[in-house]
């Protein structure tokens, strides 16, 4: 199975346990851009704020970090990251996620960037 069809797999189990449809495919997004990449859009109306980055899933919203987190089947504590100003908990994303948004970012999937 190829990246992106993991990734939709895996955002498709966070979508199901907050009670939201699956989706059929990945959304479009922009490249180099936390809050518009196509997983973040993936997961925007479940959380409006969510930053997606090659490294993890963050928001300030810590109920939906644990319940990414426990659609993962992770264990452990929330990542806390701080920013000037701003507290984002986040939890680490699974390696074919990750491997997908480094992809993403350096135009491996054409057909996923928002024009």
């Amino acid at each position: 199975m190829t990246e992106d069809m993991l990734t939709l797999e895996l955002v498709n189990m966070i979508r199901d346990l907050s009670g939201h449809e699956a989706l059929s495919e990945l959304p479009k997004g922009s490249v180099r851009d936390s809050s518009n990449c196509s997983v973040a859009n993936a997961l925007k109306d479940i959380e409006p704020e969510v930053l997606v980055y090659k490294e993890g899933i963050f928001s300030c919203n810590a109920d939906f970090i644990r319940l990414v987190a426990k659609a993962f089947g992770y264990r452990h504590d929330l990542i806390i990251w701080k920013q000037p100003g701003v507290y984002r908990y986040g939890v680490p994303a699974p390696m074919p996620m990750g491997y997908f948004i480094q992809d993403f970012d350096k135009g491996c999937y054409p057909e996923l960037v928002s024009a």
